[in-house]
């Protein structure tokens, strides 16, 4: 038998195209000749014509390939035990002393624990009221309070602030759909706990169900039809509550939006990809051309009529592609407005003072200015209570994962944010602020 060399991806793609036309021409095909004929072995050949499948975007499969990473389960819970500790909050921290005082072992870089821990600036409980601020963080967080309680110290100055920023959503196979939380938004240790006892008394009643419904006799059928009932009632009860662990998302959606006293922009899609593994990030090109040009130029002139609905009922896109629903035109904007943007987001042009999203904003006379940074309370767009409890909500089985069903659903959330309560956040933007002050920089509750 002749000496075989390992086929190349021209020979495998030979061999399934050879093949692929004689059956497509009713001719009859000897595989072992053609094996033989591209100088493959019988196992190459056959291994050629089993193309793999990618289980990439399968929401079972987890990657196991790769080195383990250096920091476990375990190391994570300690340094998250420590960004919850109160006592911590007046210890200047850095990475190296956040690995120190959790007891890692392995010596890691300070990126590598950014990755995996989000940010020390705060951390946020999703579940309750609970919150933990660095001392840097608190520092800047009360000079920017001052410094805008000075520049807007009423409600009817903060009127006319339009708050924006990006949303990125996600969608579970379970008929779920979240916020994405900010990078220190998490559960608490507590809350946390919670859920867990909660996951073990579902799983008690599932299997005393179990028990009750095994090889019932005709006495006891009413019994286990009732008891089954009640069993699954609270199944569902335990659902409805807080869940600490979101299943993995099957799709994401990103895109752009602002807020503001008595307005509510569309969803502005910037991403056609709706893949799990998109990070979601808007490049600076993305932000002049889709946002800036197209969404906010028509608001500095009024004259221009602009596409949606004051309180947010429309529904475009604005970033290409997709599209539901009729459009109406929005009453003229107020005489001036000022933007607030995410300093968070590379492509707002908040990193340098020289850039095309700087240069767009000088050129067109934008009045704006970058919100605080590591500060998810004083954004309307990222406060806990104007969306569902935990960022979550439960929707109708959608009949399709295909994009424009996916653009639908956000915009039907975001639809039903009321605007109302956004115009009481807006009114109460001064309290907050001095909150911020009063509390020597920690986040606020409300």
């Amino acid at each position: 038998m002749p000496g075989y060399k390992h086929g190349d991806t021209p020979k495998r793609a030979m061999v399934r195209g050879t093949i692929s036309y004689l059956e497509s021409q009713g001719l009859p095909v000897n595989k072992s000749a053609i094996f033989r004929h591209f100088e493959l072995s019988r196992s190459q050949g056959y291994a050629a014509l089993s193309v793999p499948v990618s289980r990439r975007n399968d929401p079972e499969w987890e990657e196991t390939r790769g080195r383990p990473s250096k920091i476990g389960e375990a190391d994570q819970l300690r340094m998250e035990r420590i960004l919850w500790d109160p006592a911590y909050e007046a210890v200047n921290l850095n990475w190296g002393g956040l690995a120190r005082e959790a007891g890692l072992t392995t010596e890691c870089n300070a990126r590598t624990l950014h990755r995996n821990m989000g940010t020390m600036g705060y951390r946020r409980c999703l579940g309750c009221a609970r919150s933990w601020t660095h001392r840097k963080t608190r520092e800047r967080r009360v000079e920017y309070a001052e410094r805008m309680l000075e520049a807007y110290p009423d409600p009817g100055t903060w009127r006319l602030v339009r708050f924006s920023g990006e949303l990125h959503f996600g969608f579970g196979l379970d008929g779920r759909v979240r916020l994405l939380p900010r990078p220190g938004e998490k559960y608490c240790e507590a809350c946390r706990g919670g859920q867990q006892q909660q996951q073990q008394q579902q799983q008690q009643q599932d299997q005393d169900q179990d028990v009750m419904m095994e090889t019932p006799t005709e006495d006891e059928e009413g019994a286990a039809t009732t008891a089954a009932s009640t069993t699954a009632a609270a199944a569902v009860a335990v659902a409805s509550t807080m869940t600490t662990d979101h299943p993995r998302d099957v799709r994401r959606l990103h895109c752009w939006a602002a807020v503001g006293y008595g307005f509510k922009s569309e969803l502005i899609f910037y991403d056609d990809s709706t893949s799990p593994n998109s990070t979601g990030v808007m490049s600076m090109s993305d932000y002049c051309d889709k946002v800036l040009e197209r969404v906010v130029k028509p608001w500095l002139d009024p004259t221009i009529p602009v596409s949606g609905s004051a309180n947010g009922d429309g529904g475009g896109d604005g970033g290409g592609g997709g599209g539901g629903g009729g459009q109406a035109q929005m009453p003229p904007p107020p005489p001036s407005f000022v933007l607030e943007e995410d300093v968070e987001a590379f492509a707002h042009g908040g990193a340098s003072k020289v850039n095309i999203a700087q240069q767009w904003k000088a050129a067109h006379g934008l009045r704006c200015y970058f919100n605080c940074l590591d500060s998810p309370d004083l954004s309307p767009l990222d406060t806990q209570t104007l969306w569902p409890p935990h960022k979550q909500w439960t929707v109708e089985t959608l009949r399709d994962w295909d994009e424009d069903t996916l653009r639908q659903t956000a915009r039907d959330a975001w639809a039903n944010l009321d605007q109302d309560r956004i115009n009481m956040w807006v009114d109460f933007m001064p309290q907050r602020l001095r909150h911020v002050v009063d509390t020597d920089g920690r986040m606020v509750p409300w």
